[in-house]
């Protein structure tokens, strides 16, 4: 018996070294399949130099080259992103948070919302009232119309999934989406918040607000108000009557469509999202005037302002997002530098045969609305005219 357990025993070590040894050359291959998600810093191998060696940055930049290029790297990172989502209910992204019944949050989202981070003073949004009242007055010149299109954070529908640290947190002073929202009260601006429709509409679908596994609306919500807001240009403005449109009944998916599931993905886990996820198409019942449109804001335009796009609501458009920007109903796509590059974009022409400039702002964004665009067009106001 004793000579069966010692056995067992270096059976057991020698079939460990084994694997261990193998795992490299195993791992090779597992790599290919377990491709992970997001950004991944690039490190070179280092050269090696008498001064480098006494430093120490050889041995420093070697290591965090080899942690880059260990084979089977991939696979061992979602095993152990997994086990802490899983077991923990722990994120092993920092910025990432794990809720109750297994909703994520990211953190910006959560410290906006409370807030716990300081909002912007009065003195701010009085210059933003300024800012976007000439705007407006300038594009009234030429007979364009401006509209500022307000989208939810995550945290608003969903607060009480929230971790139970953050509830001690919450305070009940105004955040930049309430000082934003006093602001466009108290001026001449056209604006529609996504916030309070969807607040006056929280049983018109069976679909989520927001799923477990996303940073962003559904689309079902994003399209019902898009659509709505459609119906709302139309009640302002003195130019245009857009499109008539409906959306369709919600088909339930088997998997999700981007960004249903943006931020479960960029956890690394082995396991697929779940939730229950859906669509809906929004389509024109009634054809009426087809104007030019500007769009510019962010991510969240993706599932609400891109349906009215596709649609065929407008004539000639420019999806403006983030550091990306679409023409011709997303058929060709200009990456730029950075959110703030202006000058590598030909302004001029997109803008001049602007008809409908939109500004989307997230509630979470409110307190740095359009990433320099406003102030860049108050430099620039020879890209408001018609004349390009």
């Amino acid at each position: 018996m004793k000579k069966r357990r010692n056995a067992g025993a270096v059976l057991f070590i020698l079939s460990f070294f084994l694997l261990t040894a193998l795992y490299p050359f195993i791992g090779a291959h597992l790599d290919k399949y377990f491709i992970l998600d997001g950004v991944t810093e690039e490190h070179p191998l280092p050269e090696i130099s008498n001064e480098a060696l006494w430093n120490g940055s050889f041995q420093e930049q070697f290591t965090s080259w080899f942690e880059s290029h260990f084979y089977g790297r991939n696979l061992l990172i979602r095993i152990r992103s997994q086990l802490m989502y899983s077991l923990l209910k722990e994120s092993p992204n920092s910025n990432i948070v794990i809720g109750k019944n297994n909703y994520i949050f990211e953190t910006e989202y959560i410290d906006e919302y409370l807030p716990t981070v300081e909002p912007r003073d009065e003195t701010y949004f009085e210059d933003l009232k300024a800012k976007l009242e000439y705007l407006q007055n300038v594009l009234d010149k030429y007979d364009k119309e401006l509209y500022i299109f307000i989208t939810p954070g995550k945290v608003r529908f969903t607060k009480e999934y929230l971790p139970w640290r953050y509830k001690i947190l919450e305070k009940d002073t105004p955040t930049n989406y309430d000082r934003l929202k006093d602001m466009l009260e108290d001026s001449h601006l056209h604006y529609f918040d996504c916030c309070t429709f969807i607040e006056q509409s929280k049983n018109d679908l069976h679909a989520p607000i927001f799923y477990t596994t996303g940073t962003h609306w559904s689309y079902p919500w994003g399209k019902i108000c898009a659509a709505a807001f459609s119906e709302y240009i139309n009640q302002t403005s003195r130019r245009w009557t857009l499109s008539t449109v409906s959306l369709s009944s919600e088909e339930k998916l088997d998997t999700p469509i981007w960004p249903d599931a943006d931020i479960y993905s960029s956890l690394n886990l082995l396991q697929e999202p779940r939730d229950n996820y859906f669509d809906a198409a929004l389509t024109i019942t009634e054809q009426k005037d087809t104007p030019n449109v500007f769009l510019r804001g962010g991510s969240f335009m993706g599932a609400s302002l891109a349906s009215l796009v596709t649609a065929g609501m407008f004539n000639q458009d420019v999806h403006y997002e983030n550091r990306f920007y679409y023409v011709d109903r997303y058929s060709k796509q200009t990456i730029l530098s950075s959110f703030t590059s202006y000058d590598e974009v030909d302004l001029d022409p997109l803008i001049g045969q602007t008809d409908i400039m939109i500004l989307e702002v997230n509630e979470a964004m409110a307190g740095d609305m359009s990433f320099g665009f406003i102030d860049y067009l108050i430099e620039h106001p020879e890209y408001l005219d018609r004349v390009y």
